[in-house]
């Protein structure tokens, strides 16, 4: 059974949200609180799988609190409920929410959010592996991506085409400014799969938000080299994949969300360079002693 935590200070929100939820009593064991603290000593005495989090509340508000699941807890998959007019502060929550949904939101629309978010548990089926993607805050992006796109937001003459490029060849920007564009939060009606419409929506003055005042994008700074692995080689590669799958797909529907897999296909490689890289260094070795076995039976 899927255990998940909701915290709002008001009440009535928390009393709403039981009544709503109550038909799913059966599949989901809730626990409702009334504030951040409250919420964290729950956690303390009992595993949640999920927390939902209001964003604006007294004292410690829905970004401090994501932040410290992510840090305790980050296996949990953390949901934030913030309104329209709550932008500047929900943006703080970026680096540690999972997903952004609008208040007030409907039980469909949370339900199908919870549901899509835990189902990815069933698949990786490793809690180390949970633990892993969870406590990410930031994909690592290389200097000069970074370097390049401060410039492009300074310049009062860039454009959204200038600054989908740039996200364009960095997988791990394309992979953020994605998951934002489709979150609820931005009351995008369609999924956006396209750089440039996403970044249209998301809007400059947003992304400079995002980029200088919440530092979204990291620069890849490994505390040594790590064996068989160059984030250069792997952006080339990816940006290769993304015109290969686009040519090869054809459908010109279906060529954007080619595109998009293939710049992300290596994603997962970014995430183990940046959270594990002692055991991702041993891959290629491995790789290679596989390669010589199998080599050495066919001859």
């Amino acid at each position: 059974m899927t255990r998940i935590i909701f915290v709002d200070d008001e009440v009535r929100i928390l009393e709403g949200l039981q009544r709503m939820l109550r038909p799913q009593r059966h599949t989901w064991e809730m626990a409702f609180a009334p504030s951040g603290q409250a919420a964290l000593q729950r956690m303390e005495a009992t595993p949640f799988d999920v927390i939902v989090s209001d964003m604006r509340m007294p004292g410690m508000d829905g970004a401090a609190l994501l932040k410290s699941v992510c840090e305790k807890y980050p296996s949990v998959l953390r949901i934030i409920l913030s309104g329209y007019t709550e932008l500047e502060a929900a943006l703080n929550a970026v680096p540690v929410a999972h997903q952004f949904l609008v208040k007030p939101c409907d039980q469909d629309t949370l339900q199908s959010a919870i549901e899509r978010a835990t189902s990815l548990n069933s698949i990786l089926n490793n809690k180390r592996l949970e633990s892993i993607i969870g406590s990410m805050q930031q994909l690592p992006s290389l200097p000069k991506s970074c370097m390049e796109m401060r410039e492009a937001l300074a310049d009062p003459t860039s454009d959204s085409h200038r600054i989908a490029r740039l996200v364009e060849r960095d997988p791990a920007m394309s992979a953020k400014v994605l998951q934002l564009v489709n979150s609820a939060f931005f009351g995008v009606a369609r999924n956006v799969s396209d750089i440039n419409t996403a970044i249209t929506y998301l809007g400059k003055s947003i992304l400079e938000n995002l980029v200088l005042s919440v530092e979204i994008f990291r620069v890849f700074r490994p505390t040594k080299p790590i064996p068989g692995f160059s984030l250069e080689e792997l952006h080339v590669h990816a940006q290769l994949t993304a015109k290969m799958a686009g040519h090869v797909a054809g459908d010109k529907t279906i060529r954007g969300l080619a595109m998009v897999a293939g710049l992300l296909h290596d994603v997962g490689k970014l995430v183990l360079a940046e959270a594990t890289p002692e055991h991702f260094a041993r891959a290629p070795a491995q790789k290679k002693k596989i390669a010589r076995y199998f080599k050495s039976k066919k001859n």
